[in-house]
């Protein structure tokens, strides 16, 4: 089928620019739902949603309720990043309860995210940022780190109040849209130039 072949060859494609390999995703055909943990965190290419690959990095924990990142392949690719919250790789949020120390620690996981897809803050064009029990002073903390972050380049973002997040203790999340980098054009061999 060709449809099959061109979504296989986008996704390795994806899967190489994320430095992971296509084999054990394109051979095995399993899930995340079908196999425990490590199917989480890699890609597998699915038909339904050509071109869309989602996982979450061996760096973030790994959640079974959402994917931390979904690739989208083409001229230009995007990716989406979310739920990105002040926990270590074990699911843990070891930042402790100080605002400031879980921002630290969510900007840390989003440069883990951005490295998972070969981008960087730069590449950032949309940030929310949700922070629970929110107060006016929380703005003085968290933006001069998030600006620190981008370097003062700050992409289209929104600063969300919310009563609470998804895990007791989290003070602070954030969701990113990158656009990723272009990939370097072939050279004659087909190996880039």
């Amino acid at each position: 089928m060709p449809w099959r072949r061109e979504l296989l060859t986008r996704t390795a494609g994806t899967l190489a620019l994320l430095g992971l390999s296509a084999a054990g995703a394109v051979a095995g055909g399993a899930s995340a739902a079908d196999t425990p943990s490590r199917a989480a965190q890699e890609p597998v290419p699915s038909p339904r949603t050509a071109g869309v690959t989602r996982f979450n990095p061996p760096t973030l924990f790994d959640s079974r309720d959402f994917s931390h990142v979904a690739v989208v392949t083409g001229r230009p690719g995007r990716a989406y990043v979310a739920g990105l919250g002040p926990h270590d790789a074990d699911g843990r949020i070891s930042a402790g309860h100080r605002l400031q120390k879980q921002v630290q620690a969510v900007l840390a996981n989003a440069r883990r995210a951005l490295d998972a897809v070969g981008a960087g803050p730069e590449d950032v064009v949309r940030l929310h940022i949700y922070v629970a029990d929110y107060h006016p002073m929380h703005g003085l903390i968290v933006s001069p780190k998030v600006r620190a972050f981008f370097d003062g380049r700050m992409p289209v973002s929104s600063f969300v109040p919310v009563a609470g997040l998804a895990w007791p203790g989290a003070r602070i999340q954030i969701d990113m849209e990158v656009a990723l980098p272009p990939e370097p054009p072939a050279g004659p061999d087909g190996r880039g130039p």
